[in-house]
């Protein structure tokens, strides 16, 4: 079965949005803010790069010390649940290209360190680079598995394996040549530049791996207006400070809410109104908005999905729910803002988006 995601169109009041609005920007995403920032902070960050993963019930743990906040509370269940899982998902994310990076950094110092000219290895292990070469062309003879393409993964491997300085030196001196023994005398310069593009890539990582972590959206702009009147009127203490900066002002700011995800198809209500237009509600989220049921608009092929969907609803209804929510071919849904143009106010100028995501037959 393939998953598919699509989108349409919600309608609503003016009345009925400004309070979704509200439930989103001003309290769930502020929320998952703040979660961000406490993960940021925590002090098993550094473990959980190197793992690149974060323990299990860590971020719901956080949430439920921050949802009894002032600032946090009178937000429907689901809401909180959807914060948890967009926090999970996005620090997860994040950790992996972390460790990523690791692997990365790590694999450029060592090739760094083996990185030798012709002259370093003779000294190092004392033998002519004439029997370095008689080595080098032993070891693709001999020691290498001529199916396998990658020779120079192979040549890494033997070299792990391996204490013999004077085997090393053969190995460095095969990596170094495109695994291959070269009869031409080595170029100084082609050497050094070689070392410095490798130095490069390795401060380059370095400085990826000492970057911010996932920060939140400031849908106010107040962060960026302070780091302007900042950089307006003080002078940087060093270019790591002027950079900062730099990166705030040249970021283009989210203006709109995290999205809030429905993880089951339990979530959503489909009905029909008087006209026969489709229409849904989710749960838990009448008490908070009043009992107004989501006007969806779409495409032809769109309705004939949603009308899908409210159909498989009925049978189970009918059925006394005897039938298993994981035979519909509804999944998930996501509530999101799409941005607009404009002047107003943020729940008339965004248009109020429904993201379903259905399985289907392959």
């Amino acid at each position: 079965m393939s998953i598919i995601t699509i989108q349409c169109r919600l309608t609503a009041p003016e009345e009925t949005r400004r309070q979704l609005w509200q439930l989103m920007a001003e309290k769930n995403t502020p929320l998952i803010n703040n979660l961000l920032k406490e993960l940021a902070a925590h002090p098993d960050l550094e473990t959980w790069k190197m793992k690149g993963t974060i323990p299990l019930g860590t971020v719901k743990n956080l949430c439920q010390v921050l949802k009894t906040n002032p600032q946090y509370v009178a937000q429907p269940g689901r809401f909180y649940s959807s914060a948890i899982s967009l926090v999970e998902y996005i620090y997860k994310s994040w950790l992996k290209l972390q460790r990523s990076l690791m692997y990365q950094l790590q694999g450029q110092q060592r090739w760094l360190s083996m990185l030798k000219s012709d002259d370093e290895l003779v000294a190092e292990c004392d033998r002519t680079l004439e029997e370095i070469k008689l080595q080098a062309t032993q070891i693709l003879s001999n020691d290498l598995n001529e199916e396998d393409r990658s020779i120079s993964s192979q040549l890494f491997n033997l070299y792990d394996d391996t204490e013999d300085t004077f085997i090393r030196s053969a190995i460095i001196f095969l990596l170094k040549n495109g695994c291959k023994v070269r009869q031409k005398p080595e170029d100084p310069k082609k050497l050094a530049k070689r070392r410095r593009k490798t130095e490069i890539k390795i401060e380059r990582l370095i400085k990826k791996l000492n970057g911010k972590a996932p920060q939140g959206r400031d849908l106010t702009g107040q962060k960026w207006l302070n780091t302007l009147f900042t950089a307006a009127t003080q002078v940087p203490q060093d270019e790591a400070q002027a950079k900062s900066w730099q990166d705030i002002l040249l970021t283009e700011s989210k203006s709109i809410p995290y999205p809030i995800a429905y993880e089951s198809n339990e979530d959503t209500k489909w009905g029909k109104n008087e006209k026969g237009r489709l229409n849904v509600k989710f749960n838990g989220l009448e008490k908070f908005i009043g009992k107004y049921t989501f006007q969806i608009y779409g495409n032809k092929r769109q309705l004939s999905l949603f009308q899908r969907f409210f159909d498989e609803q009925e049978v189970k209804k009918s059925s006394k729910n005897n039938h298993s929510g994981a035979l519909l071919a509804l999944r998930s849904s996501r509530i999101a803002w799409q941005e607009g143009q404009g002047q107003g106010k943020p729940w008339n100028v965004n248009r109020l988006i429904l993201y379903p995501t259905f399985g289907r037959l392959t």
